[in-house]
């Protein structure tokens, strides 16, 4: 397909030499731009396409050669990409060695930050804002920070927002409002936007109650200040943005962010303004999705999968694809049918999310017990707060979590539940390891290591469903807290594991008993250790294989017996290295001055592992059966 203005485009720049309805032309070659290649490769649809004519006027109205555009949820960064030299790479998007789902500086250098977490580009941009405010050479430049799909629900942006205001600089903040994360944004700041949303006027009227006040005759001294009074408390009362006044922000909007035109003007006269300006931006998520190439237009999806453009023009043609085998059960599914089924049974059972209801699959939840269910926006640390109150009034609540968004709550992890002592408060986490194209931002591989840090906390890994039901048994049982920690994957199959023995607590369990050499496994991976083992019995290699079940408490009585049964002993999990279970196993074999004399960990190496189909990046970390296989046989040649 031709696409003849973003083709003629060398740099950001030449957008300045475009009129109006090139301009528009442009937005819309964008749109379908992104609509082709995310229906091929997958991607995040609905942001994307609900920011083009923000980020098109962005970079008009700002040198972006020495201005900064900081992105929050970075995943709305496609157009941005399409601008700024990646429009004829941009079909490898999120394939291994291919243009990033999000903004990645070593790509480009209009890309400032790496960012794939929600809340946090109002500090990152304030910092670098001072920074240039402090040398003569750099004292000029602007910094935006482009805030969207819920971010602003977070406490860090508050922060931000709070800091920036006292330091009085010249930073935009561009509030991209299409009322959405990834579901829609819930809490009473969205109620607070929606009022402004519904105000399209609400400038205008602000400007005549302000000249209406300033009309007010001065009758006296004593009056002189009471008009004072009543002339704050009308604008403060008036006024739609006072919210932001109030922390120091000029407010401009609600600004129709569809309409270049207004953009451009909003964002000049942002420019023009001393001191940090809010510009309050109403979009509409998916603008323009279209479905197939035939079909109308509508509102698109937050994300897709890969391949997406085949089944849409299949269903558009009318042809009847041959009945397809079941989908494997997903990891998320079996925690969400566990759970409910919890809940049937215990009336303290009740589920919490931080904007991620689709995610980790609540949505049956919800339905079901919907006054046992909470959704508190992205605000991972308020969610383990506000779950810690829960379970100190007789709750059970359980917190279902992607690996990597619970590390934005360390510290309430650490102080409103491990340090609280009997707090049955459990984490259940999903997306635990590598997580496939959405990349280093969003692997979950270190909650192993931090997590196994605090005094009361249980930290398991179930192996298959089965075994998430006897750990969320038992969780549910424990007056302490406790993390059950699974991957972005499918289930393995019944029958891939011998008869499983009780839950009990930080007992291993054997799944297969050999000679010579030990494979400890950490959860989901053991069925990789299964097979592998399988793989090298013909080579007469025969391999232990144990469950692991616990990081903490380490089974040391069971690591003693594998130790004196051994003498080679290979850990494997799929977490970081540096302090994961491996790390725990050395520590526990060292304490017991039983360490083999071959010993080795096998995990997610001490890097970031960039983005590329999952499969990929376990082979890349020697995490399949060939690189377990592989590793085993090192080990025995040491």
């Amino acid at each position: 397909m031709a696409w003849p203005l973003l083709d003629a485009l060398q740099t950001p720049a030449d957008l300045r030499r475009l009129g109006p309805a090139e301009l528009r032309a442009l937005c819309a070659e964008l749109r379908e731009r992104i609509n082709g290649v995310v229906r091929e490769t997958g991607g995040h649809l609905g942001p994307n396409l609900g920011a083009v004519e923000l980020i098109v006027a962005a970079h008009l109205v700002f040198d972006l050669d020495k201005d900064r555009l900081v992105f929050d949820v970075g995943h709305q960064a496609y157009a941005h990409k399409l601008l700024t030299g990646r429009h004829r790479s941009f079909d490898t998007l999120r394939q291994s060695g291919g243009v990033s789902g999000y903004p990645h500086p070593g790509e480009s250098p209009f890309d400032v930050f790496r960012s794939g977490h929600a809340s946090t580009a109002i500090s990152t941009a304030a910092g670098l804002l001072e920074a240039f405010a402090s040398k003569p050479e750099t004292r000029d430049r602007k910094v935006l920070a482009l805030v969207g799909d819920g971010s602003l629900t977070g406490g860090m942006a508050f922060e931000g927002l709070n800091h920036a205001g006292h330091l009085k600089k010249n930073l935009i903040v561009l509030l991209n409002d299409n009322r959405m994360s990834i579901s829609p944004t819930v809490g009473a700041l969205s109620a607070y936007f929606n009022r402004l949303r519904n105000l399209p006027q609400a400038r205008t009227i602000q400007q005549d109650v302000r000249r209406f006040i300033e009309r007010i005759p001065r009758i006296g001294g004593e009056l002189s200040e009471a008009a004072g009074v009543l002339r704050r408390q009308g604008i403060h009362l008036m006024n739609p943005g006072q919210f932001f006044i109030d922390l120091g922000f000029e407010y401009l909007g609600p600004v129709e962010g569809h309409q270049l035109e207004r953009l451009v003007e909003a964002l000049r006269l942002a420019r023009a303004t001393e001191g940090p300006v809010l510009i309050h931006i109403l979009t509409e998520k998916g603008k323009g999705y279209k479905p197939h190439p035939k079909g109308e237009e509508s509102y698109g999806p937050h994300a897709l999968s890969p391949g997406q453009r085949v089944k849409e023009e299949a269903a558009a043609s009318g042809v009847v694809a041959p009945a397809a085998a079941p989908a494997p059960l997903s990891w998320s599914k079996a925690f969400a049918r566990t759970l409910a089924n919890a809940a049937r049974r215990d009336p303290r059972v009740c589920a919490l999310t931080a904007a991620m209801e689709e995610g980790t699959a609540l949505e049956g939840f919800h339905k079901e017990f919907p006054e046992r269910y909470y959704d508190v926006g992205i605000c991972e640390q308020h969610a383990v707060g506000f779950a810690a109150g829960l379970a100190a009034a007789g709750m059970r609540p359980v917190f279902a979590v992607y690996s990597t968004f619970l590390q934005r709550a360390f510290d309430q992890i650490f102080h409103d539940v491990a340090l609280q002592g009997r707090l049955p408060v459990i984490f259940c986490i999903d997306r635990g390891g590598l997580v496939g194209d959405d990349g280093p931002s969003h692997h979950g591989v270190y909650d192993i290591a931090y997590l196994r840090l605090f005094p009361n906390l249980l930290v398991l890994a179930p192996k298959d469903e089965e075994e998430l039901e006897a750990m969320m048994a038992f969780a549910l049982a424990q007056d302490y807290p406790c993390a059950i920690r699974y991957p972005r994957d499918s289930v393995p199959a019944a029958g891939t594991f011998p008869p499983p023995e009780p839950v009990e607590l930080g007992r291993m369990e054997t799944l297969r008993r050999g000679r010579e050499v030990c494979l400890i496994a950490y959860g989901a991976v053991a069925a990789t250790a299964l097979r592998a083992a399988e793989r090298l019995a013909p080579e007469g290699i025969d391999l232990t294989v144990v469950n692991a079940r616990f990081v903490r408490p380490l089974d040391l009585q069971g690591l003693a017996e594998l130790s004196k049964g051994h003498r080679a002993i290979l850990t494997l999990e799929e977490g970081a290295l540096p302090g994961g279970f491996g790390s725990a196993v050395a520590e526990g074999l060292a304490d017991l001055q039983l360490m083999p004399s071959r010993f080795r960990r096998l995990g997610i190496p001490d890097r970031f592992i960039e983005h590329a189909p999952r499969a990929d990046q376990l082979a890349e970390c020697g995490l399949d059966i060939d690189g377990v296989a592989r590793a085993v046989r090192e080990l025995l040649r040491s």
